[in-house]
């Protein structure tokens, strides 16, 4: 009987978690601002805390509200789109999309260490191509351009590597026509 009304109870948690998870994600509150959208998860995270998708779909949201007026980056909303990918990597270490966006937060503290979580994730599903581009581009974030033209040629069949190949090549034209730096 005890474990009949416990699963009564863990059903419906879970039930009003996924119920909460579909109205922000493809429901009516789906037009919600970003803050909102990440009020509601949280909700449903301490009613079901073993939704990976969850984790996805709020640390998508935060990451894409990232900037504020001016293009400037809100560390609340990057903060909350690493805490995310945080609590989506406990769950399932092996997403893409949370690996990539966790990638992509540590690139505005540490663009290196950025390219050395990512490379891990590559090593492990090496033989996609839009990881290798991932690669590249996280690459020329952090100023290493040959490693960049490395990555892009196992990213050849990649959707992304002719838009990647364009910012390799722009960043080349921009430290190519810097001015030259005075010795120390």
């Amino acid at each position: 009987m005890f474990a009949g009304a416990a699963g009564i109870v863990y059903g419906g948690r879970a039930a009003l978690s996924h119920w909460l998870y579909h109205r922000v994600k493809y429901g009516a509150e789906r037009d919600l601002d970003a803050a909102a959208i990440l009020r509601r998860g949280e909700t449903a995270f301490r009613l079901y805390p073993f939704s990976y998708h969850l984790c996805e779909f709020m640390a998508e949201t935060a990451w894409e509200a990232r900037f504020g007026e001016g293009g400037a980056v809100r560390d609340d909303m990057a903060a909350a789109a690493n805490d995310w990918c945080r609590r989506g990597l406990v769950l399932n270490r092996r997403s893409r999309r949370l690996n990539e966006l966790a990638a992509r937060g540590l690139a505005l503290r540490s663009p290196a260490a950025s390219v050395a979580f990512w490379r891990k994730y590559v090593q492990w599903d090496f033989w996609q191509p839009d990881n290798h581009a991932v690669l590249a581009d996280l690459q020329i974030g952090a100023g290493d351009y040959a490693g960049a033209l490395d990555s892009l040629r196992w990213a050849a069949r990649s959707t992304h590597h002719e838009r990647v190949l364009r910012r390799l090549r722009a960043a080349w034209r921009r430290e190519r026509e810097a001015p030259p730096q005075a010795p120390p």
